[in-house]
């Protein structure tokens, strides 16, 4: 009769499996940690894109209504109604240029108490989730294009918004023209 053998390299294997899973487990463990790390990162970038993009449109409405109510005349275009010295700032933000007055200083839109001063009009920026909109007017030198007899006024319009998440803030500015 033939007796099976016994198998004398029975107790001198190695086990190189156990090592090499644990290495692969820790390679995804790893892969995992990294990918989840890089959505987050994703989801933030697009979180903040969203909020500079509902900024920006409010600005832009901002400075649509401010311009439309200069053309409408409810806000007033004759310079006494607009404050000539670049301080104390007031709620109008109705600001007279004068180059003279503002040699070593900010102009008011430059300058954060200037805004400060100002009250939020959300209504002007068309969009109720945003933290802060403001706008300020300046009375520019008028101007006398050729081919013209008279004087045209010119205004720089500045609005400022601040974004849903308080953080991101968007100022824009135009030039308007009104004869």
């Amino acid at each position: 009769m033939n007796a099976v053998p016994a198998c004398p390299d029975r107790y001198r294997q190695q086990g190189i499996v156990l090592p090499v899973v644990l290495v692969m487990l820790l390679m995804l463990i790893i892969a995992s940690l990294v990918i989840t790390e890089q959505i987050k990162t994703q989801t933030r970038i697009a979180s903040n894109a969203a909020v500079n993009q509902i900024a920006m449109q409010a600005a832009e409405a901002a400075l649509r209504n401010t311009t439309n109510q200069l053309l409408a005349g409810t806000i007033l275009t004759d310079p006494g109604a607009y404050q000539s010295a670049p301080t104390p700032y007031t709620a109008t933000g109705q600001y007279l240029f004068d180059a003279t007055q503002y040699i070593g200083t900010m102009l008011p839109w430059q300058n954060p108490k200037a805004w400060a001063a100002l009250p939020s009009t959300l209504e002007v920026c068309s969009n109720t989730t945003v933290k802060e909109c403001k706008f300020m007017v300046e009375k520019l030198p008028s101007v006398r294009p050729p081919g013209y007899s008279t004087d045209v006024s010119v205004f720089r319009i500045t609005a400022r918004v601040v974004g849903p998440d308080g953080q991101s803030v968007v100022m824009l500015q135009t030039q308007l023209q009104k004869r």
